[in-house]
């Protein structure tokens, strides 16, 4: 169940972001999630959000931040190698979902 949630959570913040299109590109964040790929994915999100329309900035913001704390949160709670490989996959293949998206690098 807590799993579900969590991917639940991830796969909203990867669904808010269809509208990609032109526009400036969001500032890299800072925070980092303690696993390398859940890393990669959020920065691709926040490159989305920012050719997003200004309207639309706020809720991707938000969504990224409440992925970026639940892929943070689980890898401080991953209590073995396998979940936390699990964590790594999952985000790579968020990653890889991503690039068919127009508008994001």
């Amino acid at each position: 169940m807590k799993r579900s949630l969590f991917l639940l959570g991830v796969l909203a913040a990867h669904l808010l972001l269809p509208g990609c299109g032109s526009g400036e590109s969001a500032p890299a964040s800072n925070d980092k999630t303690g696993a390398p790929a859940c890393d990669a994915y959020v920065a691709r999100l926040e490159a989305c959000a920012g050719a997003a329309p200004a309207d639309l900035r706020t809720a991707h913001d938000a969504a990224i931040r409440e992925a970026r704390d639940r892929f943070e949160h689980s890898a401080d709670t991953a209590a073995s190698d396998t979940e936390r490989v699990a964590l790594e996959d999952t985000c790579k293949r968020l990653t890889d979902a991503l690039s068919g998206r127009p508008g994001c690098p």
